[in-house]
Formats: structure tokens, C-alpha cells, sequence
């Protein structure tokens, strides 16, 4: 089985949204908790 170049940019890109999602999350948790102190 081998990896076309289409096949690498489907499986890029759920995985970089996921990893943006994570980082957004990750600031929004760092503001919650900047603001709550």
C-alpha cells in the first residue's frame, strides 16, 4: 500500500484542525485563567 500525495493531504487535514481546536482551546483556557485571578 502506498501513499499518494492526495492520500497525505486527506489525513492532514483532520488532523490539523484537530491540533488547531487543541491550540484554541489551550489559549482560551490560559485567558480564562489569567482573567480569573
Amino acid at each position: 500500500m502506498t501513499l499518494k500525495p492526495a492520500d497525505g493531504a486527506a489525513l492532514a487535514v483532520p488532523i490539523g484542525r484537530r491540533t488547531a481546536m487543541n491550540r484554541h482551546s489551550a489559549i482560551e483556557g490560559m485567558l480564562l485563567w489569567r482573567s480569573s485571578i
